[in-house]
């Protein structure tokens, strides 16, 4: 269940993506001027969003939990169904 929610959430955020960098697109394609000038804000756009995700991400990593378990489990941690 949790892998389908992940799933519709990463192809929602996509879509949205898609659908926002393309208005804007149109939207500055209008005027004139060259034919790459209205990719450059949405490329701004989307540098800024990855390094807000990087900073958000790095007190994460200073707090320890991206680190994995380097022991193995035993039996006695794994929770049984009765």
């Amino acid at each position: 269940l949790a892998l389908g929610a992940w799933g519709a959430v990463q192809t929602t955020a996509a879509g949205t993506a898609i659908a926002v960098g393309g208005v804007i697109r149109d939207l500055l394609a209008t005027g004139t001027g060259p034919a790459a000038a209205p990719y450059i804000p949405v490329f701004a756009i989307e540098g800024m969003l990855l390094l807000a995700a990087l900073l958000v991400a790095l007190p994460l990593r200073r707090a320890g939990l991206d680190q994995r378990r380097t022991q193995a489990i035993s039996t006695a941690e794994v929770p049984m169904r009765h």
